[in-house]
């Protein structure tokens, strides 16, 4: 004799499906850019340093714009990046206040 194998019903449960909300936005500022003044009249360069070629001639007293990094050279000088109008470049950080 063979046994006939017997199943037990089982409830199923479902599960709705649940929100995840989203998350929050958070509004973050961003810095204003540093505006500087040269306190004489400077080369705006290409490149950092003297090797750099001279874009224009900044005059004393001439707003401009911090747009980057400084860079320090081994010869002790440390020029930033600027924009002045709409010309990027670079001026030894002596010539700005």
């Amino acid at each position: 004799m063979t046994a006939e194998p017997t199943f037990t019903p089982v409830s199923v449960i479902t599960l709705a499906p649940t929100l995840t909300p989203a998350p929050e936005s958070v509004a973050t500022s961003v810095p204003a850019p540093a505006v500087l003044q040269t306190t004489q009249t400077a080369n705006l360069r290409a490149q950092p340093g003297i090797e750099g070629a001279v874009i224009r001639i900044v005059t004393d007293g001439t707003r401009v714009e911090l747009i980057g990094e400084s860079a320090a050279l081994p010869d002790g000088g440390v020029w930033a990046k600027v924009r002045v109008d709409q010309t990027e470049g670079w001026i030894n950080s002596r010539y700005l206040r």
